[in-house]
């Protein structure tokens, strides 16, 4: 009997249909027109959109940032993250571009769809920098509370660059490794792929998630306690304080932006371990795999994206340089 065939990738998730010849097979949970629609809205309709928006928004920082130059070792990995966000927003509207069924409709041929989804390595790669460039910048502040007269030499800038090069390097191995030696069709699952998968992707992203949340309740924490004691001190160390507050407060909201938007996707990752038929390939539950990846697609967008707005709101060093940079103020005097 004919049938419509289904082309399943566990990364990029949209799906195209092709007519063919084929046995009946078991009826996946969720319906391949009921995938295909809600493919459409998430994958193309926001994820693309929030992407676009988001390789103009970490322009914008990457320009600030230089112009405020890396006096203070929190510049670099704020830099660095919103280069990373840059990246992934760039790799993740190309992959879902070109994964897409118009395009495959308007060509009939596969090789667009397979760039789409061997761009998911990279993408998860360099999502993958972002969660330890995160983790860096909360382990940082934390250090900063707990050792406040020793964080100097902790804690350089010789060190946090060295330490996201390490990261960087660290992830760009594993995807080089999945195009090197599982290679095309990337919608395979080689024992070979999963490991890589496993050391670049799944790994890395539960060990950041976890210091992560850690780092921010003890920020969390101590914030608190710094402005409970700010009602009993003498107003000179009230400065002191207050000034510790506004650099803590955007560290947190960086932190809280990861953990809501990466949180999807450790609940995926904690529901395959569960139930380990919740995968891609599995002809009953793969559909509903697939579309629950592309709800983690559109948060992790959505975390590549917003940044700028944590640091325009509480950065009044951000703010006034983004402001001279783009709406040609004057910082000394707020004209024109």
């Amino acid at each position: 009997m004919t049938t419509a065939s289904t082309i399943f990738d566990e990364n990029l998730l949209s799906v195209v249909n092709t007519t063919t010849q084929v046995e009946p097979s078991v009826t996946p949970l969720v319906s391949y027109r009921i995938y295909n629609i809600i493919s459409l809205i998430n994958d193309h309709l926001l994820t693309c959109p929030i992407s676009f928006f988001g390789i103009f928004t970490n322009s914008a920082n990457i320009a600030v940032f230089l112009k405020m130059g890396f006096a203070e070792s929190t510049n670099i990995s704020f830099f660095a993250l919103s280069v990373i966000d840059l990246l992934v927003s760039l790799y993740t509207l190309i992959g879902k571009l070109l994964y897409s069924p118009v395009l495959f409709r308007l060509h009939g041929n596969f090789k667009a769809i397979d760039g789409g989804r061997g761009m998911t390595s990279i993408i998860f790669a360099t999502s993958g920098v972002g969660g330890w460039v995160t983790t860096i910048i909360s382990l940082e502040r934390c250090f900063c509370i707990m050792f406040p007269l020793k964080v100097k030499t902790i804690i350089t800038r010789r060190r946090i660059v060295l330490l996201i090069l390490v990261m960087t390097v660290y992830q760009a191995t594993f995807a080089c490794l999945i195009y090197a030696q599982t290679g095309p069709p990337y919608h395979q699952h080689s024992e070979k792929r999963i490991i890589y998968l496993l050391c670049s992707l799944t790994g890395p992203s539960f060990i950041c998630f976890v210091i992560v949340v850690i780092a921010t309740t003890f920020l969390v924490i101590k914030l608190k306690q710094t402005m409970k004691m700010r009602s009993q001190i003498a107003s000179q160390s009230d400065k002191a304080m207050s000034k510790e507050r506004k650099v803590v407060r955007p560290v947190i909201f960086i932190c809280v932006i990861f953990i809501v938007c990466f949180l999807p996707n450790v609940a995926k990752l904690l529901g395959t371990i569960v139930f380990p038929r919740l995968t891609p390939t599995d002809p009953y539950f793969g559909s509903l795999s697939n579309v629950l990846y592309t709800f983690t697609f559109i948060f992790q967008s959505i975390s590549s994206s917003i940044n700028i707005f944590v640091y325009y709101h509480m950065s009044s060093k951000f703010k006034e340089t983004f402001g001279s940079l783009f709406c040609q103020i004057d910082v000394n005097t707020g004209g024109k």
